[in-house]
């Protein structure tokens, strides 16, 4: 088993990793992901149903920016380009390998492991006085929050009550786990991987 630290510092490097990666490759990366996710593919709908207006405005705003040939003549000055539609398909298909690669190595983690995770990735700023406790706890409610947000109507009968439902608290131990052998040498091929492309960009 992974140290959740090294979960979450391994997708750190690969959301700056992704972005580097050829166009080429991103399709096969992606069924990958896919297939590996596929136990997972409920998450995954749900994430995507949240984010949908992000990969709507990322396409436009590719399609609509780019220069480049005309898609619809007839439209005019207000027709998308056809570079920039190809574009914004290929970055639709990044932030889907990203949001796979999220939900696979971070949200599939237990409250309990998430928490592990942030706060042994945070615990250095105990030096500057910072209570990393608190911190890690609102991180890891935050995340879980974005899971599973309340709807439009939910959200508004909130609001509108004076004092909202709060969740009974759950009692968690943070727990200070160090990292392992094997969870160095992951964080290492990652970071060696991210390195190698970097240099040949």
């Amino acid at each position: 088993m992974i140290h959740p630290a090294a979960r979450i510092t391994v997708y750190i490097f690969l959301a700056v990793l992704v972005p580097l990666l050829p166009a080429t490759l991103i399709p096969w990366l992606m069924l990958v992901a896919l297939a590996v996710q596929w136990p997972r593919r409920q998450f995954l709908l749900q994430l995507l149903r949240r984010t949908r207006w992000l990969f709507l405005l990322l396409f436009l705003s590719y399609a609509w920016v780019l220069p480049g040939e005309p898609l619809w003549l007839v439209m005019g000055e207000l027709t998308p380009t056809v570079e920039g539609v190809r574009a914004g398909l290929w970055q639709a298909a990044r932030l889907l390998l990203l949001l796979s690669l999220l939900d696979l190595w971070v949200l599939a983690l237990d409250t309990r492991a998430l928490l592990t995770g942030l706060l042994r990735l945070i615990y250095p700023l105990r030096r500057l006085n910072i209570d990393v406790d608190r911190i890690a706890v609102r991180l890891a409610l935050t995340l879980r929050a974005m899971e599973n947000p309340p709807g439009f109507r939910e959200a508004l009968a909130i609001l509108a009550q004076s004092s909202p439902p709060l969740p009974p608290p759950e009692s968690i131990k943070l727990v200070l786990q160090p990292l392992h052998g094997r969870d160095w040498a992951v964080i290492a091929v990652v970071a060696t991987l991210l390195g190698g492309v970097w240099i040949n960009r």
